[in-house]
C-alpha cells in the first residue's frame, strides 16, 4: 500500500471518529530524511487552526515547518540513503537489527522464505518485489523500546545467558 494512500486512510478514519464521537483531532507528519517519499503534512479538525491562532498566537503551518526542520536535524540511527549494508539473511538479527537499528516490516512469511534472493524462486522474487513496491513490506527504524530490548538481548547473549 502506498504511503500516500495510507495517510489518506488515517485522515478519513480520524474524521469519522471526530464525527461519531464529537471530538477533535490534530496530526502532523514530517520526514526524517530529505529524499523520503513521505511529505510533511498537517491535518485536523476545523477548529484546530483557530485554537492555535487564538490560544497560542501561532500558525499551525509555522509549527509544521519547525517540526519538519527538527525532524531533519535530529540524528537518526538508520543508515543514510545510498549507504551500502551487506545483508546476510542468516545473521539478519545481529548484522542488521542490532548493528543498524532497522528492521523489515511486513515480510510475506507465509509466501516467501527469508533467504537471499539468489535462493528464491521466481514466484517468491515477484511477490517480495511487489510487496516492497506497494509499501506492504518496508524498512523501519527501531523504536526506542525495541532498540533497548535488542541491546539488552545482545548483552545477555554476549554474557552467555540463555
Amino acid at each position: 500500500m502506498c504511503i500516500r494512500v495510507l495517510m489518506q486512510q488515517h485522515r478519513v478514519q480520524l474524521h469519522r471518529i471526530e464525527d461519531q464521537t464529537d471530538s477533535m483531532f490534530f496530526m502532523m507528519t514530517a520526514k526524517r530524511v530529505h529524499d523520503s517519499i513521505v511529505k510533511s503534512g498537517i491535518t485536523g479538525s476545523e477548529e484546530v487552526y483557530n485554537l492555535f491562532k487564538d490560544q497560542y498566537n501561532l500558525d499551525p503551518f509555522d509549527i509544521l515547518r519547525d517540526f519538519q526542520l527538527y525532524a531533519l536535524r535530529k540524528p537518526v540511527s538508520i543508515p543514510k540513503v545510498g549507504e551500502r549494508i551487506p545483508m546476510r539473511y542468516t545473521s539478519y538479527d545481529v548484522d542488521i537489527v542490532e548493528k543498524h537499528h532497522i528492521k523489515i516490516i511486513g515480510w510475506p512469511a507465509e509466501d516467501v522464505r527469508f533467504v537471499k534472493p539468489a535462493n528464491m524462486t521466481p514466484k517468491e522474487l515477484r511477490k517480495i518485489i511487489r510487496s516492497f513496491k506497494t509499501g506492504v513490506t518496508y524498512w523501519r527504524p527501531l523504536t526506542t523500546r525495541e532498540k533497548k530490548k535488542v541491546e539488552d538481548d545482545a548483552k545477555k547473549r554476549d554474557a552467555g545467558a540463555p
